[in-house]
């Protein structure tokens, strides 16, 4: 499974003592794209990658690491189906005080260069075609999903740092 070119991830937790997110396990649909980074909602009860623009109310997590890459999946020299074994992929809760990072794109897969006026918008929130997720300025009112804090000037395409709004997390 190709990883994505830039993995979307946990930028800062502030105020959590030790600066990591929450972390949380569970099963994952076999059949989903799941890449590090990708957007992890629910489906009867198991964790699958979301449609491209996730709708209000879906989000629950980020994956930590990509689909069938858990301990003990997939074994070498081992039977195709075996009872006791399950996808179990690590993914980090989603939460409206988890930074986040990603690339800005404007309705494409297109990166575009952030700008001051960017700070403190609310977008929504595009998976590209690479499985990517980046931060979307084509997609507001009812499609946003995140409130962008800050402009990361270290990379040469800029990323912005956001958090989830309330709206666009799950409820579990």
């Amino acid at each position: 499974m190709p990883l994505a070119p830039f993995s979307m991830g946990p930028a800062k937790q502030p105020d959590s003592g030790t600066n990591n997110p929450p972390m949380m396990n569970d099963v994952a649909n076999t059949a989903s794209a799941i890449y590090e980074g990708s957007l992890l909602g629910r489906s009867s009860n198991i964790l699958v990658a979301l449609a491209t623009t996730p709708t209000a109310g879906t989000i629950v997590g980020v994956a930590a690491a990509a689909n069938k890459t858990g301990p003990g999946y997939d074994m070498a020299n081992q039977p195709s189906v075996v009872g006791w074994r399950q996808n179990i992929i690590p993914y980090y809760k989603a939460s409206t005080d988890t930074i986040y990072a990603s690339h800005l794109v404007n309705g494409s897969d297109v990166y575009i260069t952030p700008v001051l006026a960017d700070v403190g918008a609310q977008y929504g929130v595009r998976v590209l075609a690479t499985g990517e997720v980046a931060a979307d300025k084509s997609l507001t009112t009812t499609d946003a999903r995140v409130r962008i804090l800050r402009i990361d000037t270290e990379f040469a395409e800029r990323v912005v740092e956001w958090v989830f709004l309330s709206t666009a997390l799950a409820t579990i």
